[in-house]
């Protein structure tokens, strides 16, 4: 029989034979741990308390953030009809979004520039002083009847115009809630657990917004008649949309009058179709305007677009006031001249006229839009009324008054136009 062998190995070779079997196994070890701890779900249990904290203040912040958003893009707006009610309505964009679209083809032709528009009103602010709306100079039987039934309804109506009375129940954070919260006085809460109601806020006076200029194209007209509250449109006679733009106004239930052209001083200002020149007779005049108001079809007033020129003359202004008394009309002066006759000229006939105030948009800044809006706002709560006076191709004007309004309703103002509101635009 054959002897097996015996393999006599070195010690030392035994020890490192073992140590790289030790070593192999460590690695081993160690790779299973670090794919382990890559690719498994660390538990809760195993996270720090600082890094729990971190991230629960992470979703914290995140959905604070996008309750914010949810809240802004849901806003609610208080809005207060002509008739006195209160209604709440979610803010949408459509409104910014139309305003600051690009105007149509039919909106760049025949299109009015800025510069030749307010040509007539340049420098005007230091020129004619911002005053208060006059009261109507002399009234005839028939207007006084009229007016006695508009201050009957006013009255019926002021006593519905409050605040809190016609505040409609909303979500926390809005401005119906932050209303109730600046009107309300000191909560007192009585035996029978009800809670005596508020103070009413008392109107402050009357804003009257009037929109010169329409009749170019629909596009820029649109925005004025989403408007939540009575504005008067004066329209352009002769141009291809003034039909269409007085009868979309009129069915918008928005007030409409007369934009009638009228020549100015500067006599490189073309003051468009159908304008009174002066070169024409009273009775020229008479015709004239009586034309323009059948082309639009029923008005409630007539105002001067330009005329600086024609408004200083009585002759001829004349024969536009003999117009509106014949037709029942009010005359509002645009106020383009400090030295206007319109207020002697419709003495002469017994004839009430009004005013204007301010006028918006002497600038297209925002800024000094919104200036001029709380200047009316001021001059209304000072002297009872104020007519403030903007222009439709100003593309910014609606959204910065939509976004004034709910500040106009907290401050007691009534929105109105001239013609529902003749007994109380009664200035100083």
């Amino acid at each position: 029989m054959k002897k097996t062998k015996k393999i006599n190995l070195p010690k030392n070779k035994i020890l490192i034979l073992l140590s790289v079997i030790l070593v192999v196994f460590i690695g081993l070890l160690s790779a299973c741990i670090l794919i382990q701890s890559r690719y498994s779900e660390p538990t809760i249990a195993d996270i720090e308390p600082s890094v729990q904290n971190a991230r629960t203040a992470k979703k914290d912040a995140d959905a604070e953030q996008k309750k914010e958003k949810k809240s802004k893009k849901n806003q609610t707006r208080i809005l207060r009809s002509e008739n006195g009610k209160m209604e709440i309505t979610n803010q949408s964009n459509a409104v910014s979004a139309k305003t600051n679209q690009p105007a149509s083809d039919a909106q760049n032709s025949g299109n009015p520039s800025i510069d030749a528009v307010t040509a007539e009103v340049s420098g005007l602010m230091k020129a004619v002083p911002l005053t208060a709306i006059p009261a109507p100079i002399i009234q005839n039987e028939q207007i006084q009847t009229q007016d006695t039934g508009d201050s009957g309804a006013s009255q019926g109506l002021s006593a519905q115009n409050t605040v809190q009375d016609n505040l409609l129940d909303a979500e926390s954070g809005s401005l119906v809630a932050k209303a109730q919260q600046e009107t309300q006085s000191t909560s007192i809460t009585g035996k029978n657990g009800l809670t005596p109601a508020a103070p009413a806020i008392q109107s402050t006076g009357t804003l009257i917004f009037v929109f010169d200029d329409a009749g170019h194209n629909m596009t820029q007209l649109q925005p004025f008649l989403e408007l939540p509250f009575p504005i008067t449109v004066a329209v352009l006679p002769g141009l291809d949309y003034s039909a269409q733009a007085a009868q979309k106004a009129r069915n918008s239930g928005k007030e409409v009058i007369l934009h009638q052209p009228m020549q100015a001083k500067n006599r490189s200002v073309d003051p468009g179709p159908c304008a009174i020149k002066p070169d024409m007779t009273a009775d020229e005049v008479y015709d004239l305007v009586r034309q323009n108001i059948a082309s639009l079809g029923p008005v409630s007033g007539i105002n001067n677009h330009e005329g600086s020129l024609i408004t200083e003359n009585e002759n001829l202004l004349g024969a536009v006031m003999d117009v509106c008394r014949a037709e029942q009309l009010y005359f509002l002066d645009s106020r383009t001249t400090s030295a206007s006759v319109a207020k002697k000229v419709a003495a002469q006939r017994s004839l009430p006229i009004w005013e204007r105030t301010v006028f918006l948009d002497n600038t297209q800044n925002k800024k000094d839009i919104e200036t001029a809006v709380k200047l009316g706002m001021e001059l209304a709560a000072k002297n009872g009324s104020a007519i403030m006076i903007g222009h439709v191709w100003t593309s910014s004007l609606p959204s910065i008054l939509i976004d004034l309004y709910p500040e106009m309703i907290m401050q007691g103002f009534t929105i109105s136009t001239i013609s529902k509101s003749r007994s109380k635009i009664t200035g100083n």
